[in-house]
């Protein structure tokens, strides 16, 4: 139980990194897109 309970915080703990890393990545291709449409 100790293992799972474990393995469990972690993956929670992973989880919002991920999604951050995410948006990051999601919020930057959406900028370079905006400043390339605004550039033609």
């Amino acid at each position: 139980m100790e293992v799972s309970v474990q393995f469990q915080l972690i993956l929670y703990g992973s989880i919002p990194n991920l999604l951050k890393a995410i948006i990051l990545l999601v919020n930057s291709l959406y900028l370079s897109e905006i400043s390339i449409s605004n550039v033609i």
